[in-house]
């Protein structure tokens, strides 16, 4: 039977609808594949056909725009966001209200891209541990960065993985996108967060894992320093919520030690996953605090990271109503998850 599911993050509503559950095999990439890399601007010896790199990591030649790097950060030529810069400031633009309903303001921000890997053919389940935690060591530098960019609010970093997760590139790479409004869905989990610790004086996150472990049906990974688990409203099949234990508002906040933890559970979560999916698309997020008005808003948010697979497009009813409908409950997708680690 179905069944309406809320999350205690975001207070948004999900149908669990196990009755039009496919089988794994039947959530598999099928005509979903990019370019094999024969014609690749992200390749190595293509340098010059992107835009000039702000960040690189360079295994010999120490030349910028040149082969021999590992990581590359570029702008994105075809941004979301238009970098606009008046003496190193980000410009603002009043808002434009037209009548008493329609609001506009420019789109101003900054659009980037993190080559991953030099090789076409990795993705998040094959790079090692070292790569991975070099990987997320440029990001945090990165997203520290632009977070202290006047005019900045927001930074997430994503990766968007197969065509039906909204790649047009198959080379892996992420994306940060720095914006001076903060998305509706943060203001969200903020607002949530902040009733909760009104009532508690506690963590929403803390306090969720800490249920989490209790119920122990959602957990997939458990380690001293992060927690894998399958949403109690997922959205999707398959979908994880990583934690950290310890309590930090900002992914640029955390020691190395724990970065470099945070990128073995990732590889080992998607390898998980490869083992019963296959090849499938993929979105990953980091989310980490907003700039804050209030310092003591930094005893609510609680930095995280979704991994969203991808099997189909949104349909009429997810459109209209603006609610998910998944045909796995997390506590089978949990299950079947926990069951993939290796021996």
């Amino acid at each position: 039977m179905s069944e309406f599911r809320r999350d205690v993050l975001t207070g948004q509503w999900t149908i669990i609808a196990e009755e039009r559950q496919a089988r794994p095999k039947d959530l598999r990439m099928k005509s979903d594949e990019l370019s094999d890399g024969s014609i690749c601007r992200f390749c190595p010896g293509h340098e010059k056909e992107t835009t000039p790199e702000v960040r690189a990591v360079r295994l010999t030649s120490p030349l910028p725009d040149s082969p021999g790097w590992s990581i590359r950060v570029i702008p994105n030529k075809f941004p979301i966001l238009q970098s606009s810069f008046s003496h190193g400031v980000l410009v603002q633009h009043e808002k434009n209200t037209l009548g008493r309903f329609d609001e506009a303001l420019a789109g101003n921000g900054i659009h980037e891209l993190v080559i991953s890997a030099a090789e076409h053919w990795k993705d998040a389940s094959t790079y090692t541990v070292d790569h991975w935690d070099l990987l997320l060591a440029v990001c945090q530098q990165r997203i520290h960065e632009l977070l202290h960019v006047k005019g900045i609010k927001h930074v997430i970093l994503f990766e968007n993985r197969g065509a039906m997760a909204g790649a047009s590139q198959s080379h892996p790479h992420l994306q940060l996108l720095a914006s001076p409004l903060v998305p509706n869905n943060i203001i969200a989990k903020l607002c949530n967060a902040r009733v909760h610790y009104t009532k508690t004086t506690r963590c929403l996150f803390c306090d969720l894992l800490k249920r989490e472990e209790r119920e122990g049906t959602r957990m997939v990974m458990t380690e001293d320093s992060y927690c894998s688990l399958a949403p109690y409203a997922s959205r999707v099949p398959y979908e994880l919520l990583i934690l950290p234990r310890a309590h930090r508002k900002s992914f640029t906040e955390i020691p190395q030690g724990e970065r470099r933890r945070l990128g073995a559970h990732l590889k080992d979560l998607f390898q998980r996953l490869h083992r019963i999916l296959g090849k499938f698309s993929y979105n990953w997020v980091l989310h980490t605090s907003p700039v804050l008005k209030e310092s003591h808003d930094e005893s609510m948010y609680h930095w995280h990271v979704e991994i969203i697979p991808r099997f189909s497009q949104l349909a009429g009813y997810e459109w209209g109503a603006g609610m998910f409908v998944n045909s796995k409950s997390p506590e089978l997708a949990a299950d079947e998850l926990r069951r993939m680690a290796r021996a």
